[in-house]
C-alpha cells in the first residue's frame, strides 16, 4: 500500500540540448521539468521529472508508483476522465498535471465485418500502445459496440485482432490490418480498458472536444532525436493541427499530433522547399508516406516518383521567384 503525500521519481538524466527560443549549450545541464502526477483510478501525488521521451516518462511515473512500466496506458493532461483530446502525445503544458491510466481487465469480442468503413479514429501513446481516440455516431463499430453493451469505448487498447498482437506496433499498422479483413470475415477483438476506481466511474468519459492548451501557453516538445524543445502554443496551431488530424482520421483512420503538426508547419512556411529539406520535417513526411503505402496498399516505388515530382516543381517554382 502507498501511503498518502507526494511522491518523487529518481531524476538524474544529463543530457544537453536547445530548446526553442532558448539556446542551451552543450556545457549546460538539461532543465529538469517537474511534473505533478497521479494514477487516473486514484493515488496519492507524485512529482515526476528527468524524462526526454514518452518511454522515460512513463518508467519515471512507474518507479514513482512502483508498478510496472508495461501497465501504463497512457496520460491524460489536467483530467482524470478518459478524454481522448487531453491525451498526451508529444507535448506537455508546463503547468499541465499528469493523471496515468493502467491496464484493467482485457475483454475479446466476436465481430463480423460488415462494412469497409469501421468508423474508428485511431492514434498511439508512442510507446506501442494502440488507441481507440474517436467512434463516429452510426458507424459501423458504433453500431457494433451498442450491441455488445458498451464494451467497444474510446480510450481502449487494441492488443490483438485474432492471433495477432500489436503490442509495440503503431496505429496504421491497426489501420491497415482492419481495412484489408475481407467482407463477412469474423475476427476477434482483444481490447484492454484502462483501470478504473468506482467513485470515479460515473460520468468518466468525456465527450467534450474543446479542450486544447490555450494561446500563449509554454509547453515542452519530445523531439525524435531524444531532446525536449521548449515552445509558446497558439490557437491558430491548435486548429491547425486538429483540422489536419480530421482530415487523417477521416482519411486513413488515425490521428497523429506530430504528424499533423509537420504538415501545418510545411504549409505555413514561406519557403516551402527549405521546410522540406529541413531533416526532421523530411523524416516525418516520409514516415507519412509509409503510413500511406501501408493502410492504403500502395507501391513504394509510386509514391517516390510523386515526391521527386513535387520537389521538382517546387524547385523550379522558387528559383523562378528568385529570378524575379
Amino acid at each position: 500500500m502507498m501511503s498518502s503525500g507526494v511522491r518523487y521519481s529518481e531524476g538524474n538524466d544529463s543530457n544537453c540540448s536547445s530548446t526553442f527560443n532558448k539556446k542551451i549549450s552543450e556545457c549546460e545541464p538539461l532543465p529538469d521539468y517537474h511534473f505533478f502526477c497521479q494514477l487516473a483510478h486514484g493515488s496519492p501525488t507524485g512529482i515526476i521529472h528527468g524524462f526526454t521521451t514518452v518511454r522515460q516518462l512513463h518508467t519515471k511515473i512507474s518507479e514513482c508508483f512502483d508498478i510496472n512500466p508495461s501497465q501504463i496506458m497512457y496520460c491524460t493532461r489536467n483530467t482524470h476522465k478518459l478524454d481522448m483530446d487531453k491525451l498526451l502525445s508529444y507535448e506537455i503544458g508546463l503547468n499541465d498535471f499528469l493523471f496515468a491510466h493502467i491496464k484493467g481487465q482485457p475483454k475479446e469480442i466476436k465481430i463480423r465485418k460488415t462494412s469497409e468503413s469501421f468508423g474508428l479514429t485511431l492514434t498511439d501513446n508512442g510507446c506501442g500502445v494502440v488507441i481507440i481516440k474517436r467512434i463516429k455516431p452510426g458507424s459501423f463499430m458504433d453500431k457494433v459496440s451498442k450491441a455488445c453493451h458498451g464494451l467497444i469505448q474510446p480510450g481502449d487498447q487494441i492488443e490483438k485482432i485474432d492471433d495477432i498482437s500489436f503490442n509495440g506496433r503503431r496505429h496504421y499498422h491497426v489501420a491497415s490490418y482492419l481495412q484489408n479483413i475481407p467482407i463477412t470475415n469474423v475476427f476477434c477483438l482483444r481490447l484492454i480498458s484502462p483501470e478504473r476506481c468506482p467513485m470515479y466511474m460515473i460520468s468518466s468519459r468525456s465527450e467534450g472536444r474543446n479542450n486544447h492548451v490555450g494561446s500563449g501557453k509554454r509547453t515542452i516538445r519530445f523531439k525524435q532525436d531524444g531532446n525536449l524543445e521548449e515552445n509558446e502554443i497558439v490557437d491558430v496551431e491548435i486548429e491547425g493541427i486538429q483540422r489536419i488530424n480530421e482530415i487523417l482520421g477521416d482519411s486513413l483512420g488515425f490521428e497523429d499530433n506530430e504528424l499533423a503538426r509537420s504538415w501545418l508547419l510545411l504549409m505555413v512556411s514561406g519557403q516551402w522547399l527549405l521546410s522540406i529539406l529541413h531533416r526532421q520535417l523530411f523524416i516525418n513526411i516520409y514516415n507519412f508516406l509509409m503510413m500511406v503505402v501501408v493502410v492504403l496498399q500502395v507501391s513504394a516505388s509510386y509514391i517516390k516518383t510523386v515526391l521527386t515530382f513535387i520537389l521538382t516543381i517546387l524547385t523550379l517554382i522558387l528559383v523562378d521567384r528568385n529570378m524575379f
